[in-house]
């Protein structure tokens, strides 16, 4: 157990014994007067300590006092691979995910099993905490969700991961540029702040997650904010890159 010292000092005098004091006078006295003619010790410390033996007094113990450090909160999150993405020299925040829907899930070429019609520009381009722009780099880390995780434990990560929100726009560009690298059998999360979510059916605020099934397809869905996340989840963050690095 790792302990930390926080007080260490005299507790306590009292009289000594009949033996204590015989060795207080054969032993310990001489030895000081030694120690001091050597130059090995401070007067003070002579004094001192014969004024305890003239006062009959002796230290009874010193004590150290130990406690446990709080025990660090086990972490939620285990990375599970890192890659870059780039925001395209086309893109445009305000149309993205509906120019998105319209090349990936049209009548002739359905990509995914499952496309929520809810993911809409008009229900996540306005209140996006951040308005994606061409050219902007990311390290996107992917942190699998070890047995559960609530929403705000995400956001907590992303936070402390120093990462950006980017939300359904973000999903949209990990699909579209590193869909074959994602682990399969999992979902992949991209929050954005509560109030930015668009509130669906019962007023829940919904996140977008794309799912990269074991065989192979893929789902763009909906979860739900107020909802806790299991262990096939994997929260994507997405960091910046410095300017100039590939």
């Amino acid at each position: 157990m790792t302990t930390q010292v926080v007080a260490d000092g005299i507790i306590a005098k009292r009289k000594p014994t009949v033996d204590e004091m015989e060795i207080l006078l054969v032993n310990r006295i001489p030895d000081l007067i030694r120690r001091y003619k050597e130059g090995g010790l401070d007067p003070a410390g002579v004094n001192t300590t014969l004024q305890m033996v003239s006062e009959g007094s002796i230290i009874t113990e010193s004590k150290t006092v130990v406690v446990a450090p709080p025990k660090p909160k086990p972490d939620k999150f285990e990375l599970l691979t890192t890659f870059e993405i780039i925001v395209p020299a086309d893109y445009n925040h305000a149309t993205r995910l509906d120019t998105f829907r319209t090349k990936h899930q049209n009548e002739k070429n359905k990509e995914f099993y499952f496309y929520n019609g809810a993911i809409t520009d008009t229900n996540y381009a306005a209140k996006a905490t951040t308005k994606l722009t061409a050219g902007r780099r990311f390290l996107v880390k992917a942190f699998g969700i070890k047995k559960t995780a609530s929403s705000l434990d995400c956001l907590a990560k992303v936070k402390a991961e120093n990462g950006v929100l980017t939300g359904a726009q973000g999903a949209s560009l990990v699909y579209e540029q590193r869909k074959d690298e994602l682990p399969k059998g999992k979902y992949y999360v991209s929050f954005d702040e509560k109030d930015a979510l668009w509130r669906g059916p019962f007023g829940r605020r919904r996140v977008p997650d794309v799912r990269a099934d074991s065989g192979g397809d893929f789902c763009f869905g909906l979860g739900d904010f107020e909802g806790d996340w299991g262990s096939g989840g994997v929260l994507l963050c997405f960091c910046d890159l410095p300017a100039g690095e590939a």
